[in-house]
Parts: C-alpha cells; structure tokens; sequence
C-alpha cells in the first residue's frame, strides 16, 4: 500500500457511482501504511521541510480515507436500502461486517415503513430500550470471529483466552453457546 494506490482507489470510488472493488485487507494494509508513516513523522525533526511534508501528506491521508469510507459507507447502505445485491467480493472484511449488520437495519426500517404504512404502531423486534447499556466480561475459550452487538456495534474478533466486555444478550448467548465463560468481577 502506497499513497498513489489509496489515491487511485478513492478517484475511482468518486467517478463511478458503483461501489468498486478492493481487496479484503485493503484497510488493514491502509492501516499499516497510515501507522508507518507516523512513525517516520515521529522520527523527524519537526522543524525541516521534510517534516513538515510529511505532516502534509498524513492529513491528505486522513482526509481521502474518511471520504473513501464514507462514500462506501453510503453506496453500500443506499443499495442495500435499494434491495440491490452488494456484491462481497467488492467489500473489504470490515466492510462485509458491516454489510450484514447494516442488512439487518435496512430490514427494519422497511418493517417500520410498512407498519406505518398500514396504520398500524411500528415495533422493532429483538431490541429493547434501555437505560445505559449492561455489560458482562467475558473470557473467550474458542477463536471467534467478530460480532454485531445487540447495541449495534461490532466487537472482535477475539483469539481464545481474550477477555472482553460485551452487552449482557451476546455475552450470555456466547455463554450458552460454550464459546465464552462469564468473568467475575467485583
């Protein structure tokens, strides 16, 4: 991963109105490049020229890279809202995470649409109001895959032995399932 390749990729993602292709692990690549480039940012003297280059090419970065997402963001929810097919080899992993999450979203509000719609009050099923969110920490015995929250969030993924937070459902589910084991706490 280079500047020119992320470049390349968010012109590509700005001129056609189609979600483009990129590679499973570009953005874990984009990080890795994003986090050397601090580094070396680290290394200089912050008063040269080079440093001062430097600096400006980490807020371009900053700046193509969260355009990059958004505007992914936003063609993958328009054409899941649209009942269109994402196709997933498009999708980067964290994207593909997000995608069913955002799935299952785009699901409801339609359910809420056609309540409304047939005058009927619109219930959202599964989730619950609550009055800050209930946590239980977990101790993982198996390798998992990341997960979406019941609050919507992505968790993971998590290697066996990890310790982790979770709401209150995932963790029990997890629990039932033989995947974690409730850590007491005090």
């Amino acid at each position: 991963m280079d500047y020119t390749m992320l470049y390349e990729a968010w012109k590509k993602e700005k001129e056609d109105s189609k979600l483009q292709p990129l590679d499973k692990r570009f953005f874990v690549e984009l990080s890795v490049y994003i986090k050397d480039l601090k580094d070396e940012i680290e290394m200089l003297d912050g008063k040269t020229l080079l440093a001062h280059l430097a600096l400006e090419k980490q807020k371009n970065l900053e700046k193509i890279v969260t355009d990059l997402i958004q505007t992914r963001y936003n063609k993958i929810s328009t054409a899941l809202f649209n009942d269109e097919q994402v196709p997933s080899n498009y999708l980067t992993s964290e994207e593909d995470i997000f995608c069913t999450s955002i799935s299952l979203t785009m699901g409801e509000i339609k359910s809420i649409t056609r309540k409304i719609l047939r005058g009927q009050i619109p219930y959202i099923k599964g989730f619950k109001r609550t009055e800050g969110s209930k946590v239980l920490v977990v101790r993982f015995l198996k390798d998992m895959p990341a997960i979406v929250g019941s609050n919507m969030k992505i968790y993971g993924s998590f290697k066996a032995e990890d310790v982790a937070s979770l709401p209150t459902e995932n963790a029990e589910s997890l629990i039932k399932r033989g995947v974690a084991v409730k850590v007491e706490t005090r």
